[in-house]
């Protein structure tokens, strides 16, 4: 989507930004069931579904960006951490005690560092995409703060994701 400049509706500043799509409406019936292999919709409908399209400047959306959790990146470099901590008692178990034991322990120290190696990188590919915005993951946060700010009780928001689902199985016509 291609960036604009206009008044934010979230902090009213003037400034280049993006414009988000999203809908609220209330949602008079139905029940959902989120299963591990599919999710089952029974009988929903909507009533006053309402389109909006806000533009959000660019200081607001790394505002918003900023609450998404950081914890996976740390998890994984906490996990690497530990399986370095485990490698290092084999690794000197090689060392010190000669013969056939010292292959295994070399070999188990080598394995742990390998995975070690690989959690690492994994922690740092999960850093780095958490540092560029992603538009769909931005979407929820931008929604969630309009809610705030346009506060209709008993209204059901979401995202332009979200509507397209509806629509494509029918629920929403």
């Amino acid at each position: 989507m291609a960036k604009s400049a206009g008044e934010c509706f979230l902090c009213e500043e003037e400034g280049k930004g993006k414009t988000f799509t999203f809908y609220s409406g209330v949602r008079k019936a139905g029940s959902r069931t989120e299963l591990l292999s599919a999710t089952v919709t029974v009988m929903e409908r909507w009533r006053d579904l309402q389109m909006y399209e806000i533009h959000v400047c660019r200081e607001c959306q790394v505002r918003l960006w900023r609450q998404r959790p950081k914890w996976p990146p740390l998890l994984c470099a906490g996990g690497a951490a530990g399986l370095l901590v485990l490698a290092a008692p084999f690794a000197i178990l090689g060392v010190v005690v000669g013969g056939g034991l010292a292959v295994v322990g070399l070999a188990v120290a080598a394995t742990l560092g390998l995975g070690a190696l690989a959690v690492g990188a994994a922690a740092l590919w999960l850093f780095v995409q958490g540092n560029k915005p992603n538009r769909a993951a931005l979407e929820r946060f931008v929604v969630r703060e309009a809610m705030g700010i346009l506060g209709e009780e008993g209204r059901t928001y979401i995202t332009n994701d979200q509507y397209l689902d509806l629509v494509d199985r029918g629920i929403i016509g």
